[in-house]
Parts: structure tokens; sequence; C-alpha cells
């Protein structure tokens, strides 16, 4: 239980640090919120999952929070499945 509530509080502190300049989504293991996602994308839920489904996005929880790691978006968006 101690380890799991250190992880957890690491991944927040890591994300409520993060921000979405561009210079950022190169770092390695910076995360955003789905909901950040959504509002940085201007994408709903729905495509999220899609995205997530076909292997494009991969999630990581939190409690009941979803992640994405930075470098995944940028990879996304470089390849153009976000238009």
């Amino acid at each position: 239980m101690q380890r799991w509530i250190f992880l957890y509080n690491n991944y927040k502190h890591m994300i409520t640090n993060t921000t979405l300049h561009p210079e950022h989504l190169t770092e390695n293991f910076e995360f955003i919120t789905e909901t950040q996602l959504m509002d940085y994308l201007k994408k709903g839920r729905t495509w999220i999952w899609m995205q997530r489904k076909a292997g494009l996005l991969k999630v990581y929880k939190v409690g009941k929070t979803n992640y994405y790691l930075l470098k995944e978006v940028q990879q996304l968006i470089y390849n153009g499945a976000w238009a």
C-alpha cells in the first residue's frame, strides 16, 4: 500500500508540473490527463478511446484517472492521426 501511495504521489507531481509547450513534448516520462489531452487536441473521449483501441495511444491509469505519455501524443500528432 505504501508503495502505491508513493507511485501515485510521484505521478501526480509529474503530471501537475507538466505543460503542453512543444519543447516539453520530447521529454521521456511526462504525462497528461485525458481531460488535458481532450482540451489540447480538441477531441472527445470517444475519439481518444478509438485511438487506444487502434493501438495508437496507451493509457496509464492511476486510481480512476487516465494519463497519457506526452511522447506518444507527440507521435500521434506527427503521424497526423489527430486531424
